[in-house]
């Protein structure tokens, strides 16, 4: 066997560190040179190539920069949420001071209110009803029991009417005639910020009438007014607009 093998089988049964650092395979190498140096030329070349070929296979081929590392893998995406809108209710108009209007039906009339919070008091100046032209007034006092919508009050209270009934000319009662009535009302408004529009029914009764009829056929005459019912009911529908906040 010549030198030169037996320097090769030497160094290739020697034990080979796992993964050692770069210095550490460059300063073996080194070492290992050195010492072939002082060998026989043969056997220090078999030597010096077989733990050349060592070191460089368990430093993998060089002094290779460390791997960077993978970089995580990203949260799985969750499946998408299904979301219900929620609508917020809207402002709910707040009414105070006061209002002016007009109401349409038995009596027609021009209507003042002023509004407090949740009360209201009101007063109606009109013409009459239908049987005839004349003056009606009302005066009501009203509270505010529920709310149907955030927009849609209800509303009830009491109050006094006066009416001054002036009949048709030739009739058998011509003469005009008084009433002083009490009535119950109940209310539903539809409200914006600058106005509201209602529907009221007010059934009442009067407690006194005047007595003043035509006696032309005699004091035995019947007075139609005097035989009619002290009941009545009355029905509007109107709309204020509010002038003074």
């Amino acid at each position: 066997m010549t030198p030169f093998a037996i320097g090769l089988a030497i160094a290739t049964t020697t034990p080979t560190p796992a993964q050692p650092p770069p210095e550490v395979v460059t300063s073996v190498t080194s070492s290992a040179i050195a010492v072939a140096c002082e060998l026989p030329s043969g056997l220090a070349r078999g030597v010096a190539t077989a733990l050349a070929i060592s070191y460089a296979a368990a430093d993998g081929g060089g002094s290779a920069a460390p791997a960077t590392p993978a970089a995580p893998a990203p949260p799985p995406t969750p499946p998408p949420q299904s979301v219900s809108a929620v609508v917020e209710p809207g402002p709910r108009a707040v009414h105070a001071g006061l209002a002016v209007g007009a109401e349409l039906g038995e009596p027609v009339s021009a209507t003042a209110a002023w509004f407090a919070g949740k009360i209201n008091a009101g007063v109606a100046i009109g013409t009459g009803t239908f049987y005839g032209p004349g003056l009606s007034i009302h005066v009501d006092g009203q509270y505010e029991l529920l709310r149907v919508m955030s927009e849609m009050p209800v509303r009830a209270g009491v109050g006094l009417r006066y009416e001054n009934q002036h009949y048709a000319a030739a009739s058998v009662d011509e003469l005009p005639q008084n009433r002083w009535g009490a009535r119950a009302s109940i209310a539903v408004a539809y409200q914006q910020p600058a106005w509201e529009g209602y529907a009221e029914l007010a059934p009442g009764i009067d407690f006194k009438r005047s007595a003043s009829c035509s006696y032309a056929d005699g004091v035995t005459s019947i007075c139609p007014h005097a035989q009619s019912t002290p009941a009545f009911v009355q029905f509007v529908v109107g709309a204020r607009f509010f002038v003074m906040r």
